[in-house]
C-alpha cells in the first residue's frame, strides 16, 4: 500500500514539476503557488514546494502549498527535512541540461494510517481468539488428566479382581 502511494506521489511529482519550470524561469511565484496549492487540495498530498537552487546551489523554498493552508510542517524554508515514516518524493526539476529547482510532495498518509490500524485490529483479535482457544482446550485437558490420575490412585489402593486393599 505505501509503495502505490509513493508509486501515485512520483507521478504527480513529475506532472506537477513540468509544469512548475515555466514559473521558476519567470520567477512567478503566484502561479507556482497557485500549482502547489491546487495539487494539494486535488490529490492526497499534504504539503507541496517548489525549491529554486541559489547560485550556490543552496535550495531556497520558492513556493509551497499545504491541505491546511498553514506553513509546511516538514518543507522548510531552506531545505525539507521529511521523517522517513511519512510518505514523501523529491524530484530535481531540469532544464537545458542543467538543474534549476527541486519540487518535494508529502502525502496525506491517513488512509494509511487506517489501514494499518485496521490490520493490527484483526491480528490482534485473531491473536486473541486463538489465545482464547487454546485456554479453553488446555482446561479441557487438565480436567481429563486429572480426572485419569485419580482414576490410577484409586486403582493403586484397591486390586481390582477382589475389590480388597492393596
Amino acid at each position: 500500500e505505501r509503495d502505490s502511494l509513493i508509486d501515485s506521489l512520483q507521478a504527480q511529482a513529475r506532472l506537477l514539476g513540468e509544469a512548475s519550470i515555466p514559473a521558476l524561469i519567470f520567477d512567478d511565484e503566484e502561479a507556482a503557488h497557485s500549482n502547489l496549492v491546487s495539487i494539494t487540495r486535488a490529490a492526497n498530498i499534504e504539503e507541496a514546494a517548489l525549491y529554486r537552487l541559489d547560485e550556490d546551489g543552496t535550495p531556497r523554498r520558492f513556493a509551497h502549498g499545504t491541505a491546511s493552508g498553514q506553513a509546511p510542517a516538514f518543507l522548510g524554508a531552506r531545505a525539507p527535512n521529511v521523517p522517513f515514516i511519512v510518505p514523501s518524493t523529491r524530484l530535481d526539476l531540469r532544464f537545458e541540461n542543467a538543474t534549476i529547482g527541486t519540487i518535494h510532495l508529502v502525502a496525506n498518509n491517513a488512509a494509511l494510517i487506517k489501514k494499518v490500524g485496521l490490520y493490527l485490529i484483526t491480528v490482534g483479535s485473531v491473536a486473541l481468539g486463538a489465545l482464547g482457544i487454546a485456554a479453553f482446550l488446555t482446561a479441557q485437558l487438565r480436567r481429563r488428566a486429572t480426572a485419569a490420575e485419580r482414576q490410577l490412585e484409586a486403582r493403586t489402593k484397591f486390586d481390582e479382581l477382589t475389590g480388597l486393599p492393596n
